[in-house]
């Protein structure tokens, strides 16, 4: 299906794409039990690999949140091949050493239209995603 360009009545265009959301199970006790500057590092080292599965895989992280990544794609089926892949690599990266601590990651996954406008990207298939 092609990308639906349209204008919106607040200046962005509306685009069909796939949205990730991918967040790292149990953050909040990695802080509370490794302390902030030890979980920020992990965090980011985490969210770095994240990132780069997604780039490899032809998405856009278009934001990161706190512990979450907001990704887009062009179709689900790049996008369900990304999610696979990044279970994957979170799951195994403390045990091949890219990561330094054992970390599990959720990923929501939704196809629909989205508005992207200077703001930000909006709507209701990125609310169903996360």
């Amino acid at each position: 299906m092609a990308d639906v360009d349209e204008r919106t009545p607040a200046g962005g265009t509306t685009v069909l794409k796939t949205i990730l959301f991918d967040d790292v199970v149990e953050s909040t006790r990695l802080y509370d039990e490794r302390g902030d500057d030890v979980a920020h590092r992990l965090l980011v080292q985490c969210l770095d690999l994240m990132t780069k599965v997604v780039e490899d895989g032809s998405g856009v992280v278009e934001e990161r949140i706190g512990d979450e990544l907001l990704c887009t794609f062009d179709d689900a089926d790049t996008a369900a091949q990304a999610a696979s892949e990044l279970q994957q690599r979170v799951e195994g990266g403390y045990d091949s050493g890219v990561l330094d601590c054992a970390m599990r990651i959720r990923v929501g996954m939704e196809h629909g239209p989205i508005e992207r406008t200077s703001a930000g990207l909006f709507g209701t298939t990125i609310y169903t995603a996360a």
